[in-house]
């Protein structure tokens, strides 16, 4: 197939999320009394975190509320009484100046930019995120960078794909490939919206979801067999 454009997720598709998490938290968690060991602070936020995101995703909470509501809930848990605002900022800026790319993604966006529009198309918070593409000049690399705080939507909505192909002024097809390591966002989202899917799956997990991509790859440098045919 030819394809007319690349979607890319960010955070644990090109990004590495985890290290940039990793920093945000030890940047917080070295400002508060220390109530439990740092790995099991992570591992209370990680968890809290990843629902509030699927909330997000099923459209039960906002972006606005997501900021505090994960640290109302996480300061719960801990049995802590800290500001959740003032840990909220601190929180989002720590991440904010966090920006690492994931082992041969850079090298693949080179590869690309020349060959295909792309389009960057993140669930994610305006401050931060685009804070991290600054750093990574993510402009030198995409016709059209959507952040989901900023748009209004986020994926799965296929509304969210329909956008950015009308910015790219191409058809919302399957001529599109999304590349993405969440199942219920990334891929949902492209199932839905009617394009190719790439589940981008480095730990080989098995996918227990309902939603089944096209294809599946554990390293970057697969995409560009698919691209190829």
């Amino acid at each position: 197939m030819s394809y007319s454009a690349v979607f890319f997720d960010a955070d644990s598709t090109l990004l590495d999320f985890g290290k940039a998490e990793d920093h945000a938290l030890r940047s917080i968690y070295s400002k508060m009394d220390k109530p439990v060991p740092y790995a099991e602070f992570f591992d209370i936020y990680d968890e809290i975190n990843r629902q509030v995101w699927t909330e997000l995703e099923e459209k039960t909470i906002t972006p606005d509320a997501l900021k505090t509501e994960r640290f109302r809930r996480f300061a719960d848990k801990l049995g802590v009484s800290i500001d959740i605002n003032a840990l909220s900022h601190a929180y989002l800026t720590a991440l904010g100046e966090a920006s690492y790319y994931l082992e041969g993604a850079e090298e693949l966006l080179n590869s690309l930019k020349s060959k295909y529009p792309l389009a960057m198309l993140t669930n994610g918070l305006e401050k931060v995120q685009e804070a991290r593409f600054r750093t990574l000049n993510f402009d030198k690399f995409f016709d059209v960078i959507m952040i989901s705080e900023k748009e209004g939507i986020a994926k799965p909505d296929p509304a969210f794909f329909q956008k950015a192909a009308e910015r790219m002024n191409i058809p919302l097809d399957r001529n599109i490939l999304m590349v993405g390591d969440g199942l219920g966002s990334d891929i949902a989202g492209a199932i839905n919206a009617g394009i190719t899917s790439c589940w981008y799956n480095p730990g080989r997990w098995a996918n227990q979801s309902p939603w089944k991509a096209d294809f599946e790859i554990a390293s970057l440098e697969e995409v560009h067999r698919l691209l190829e045919g």
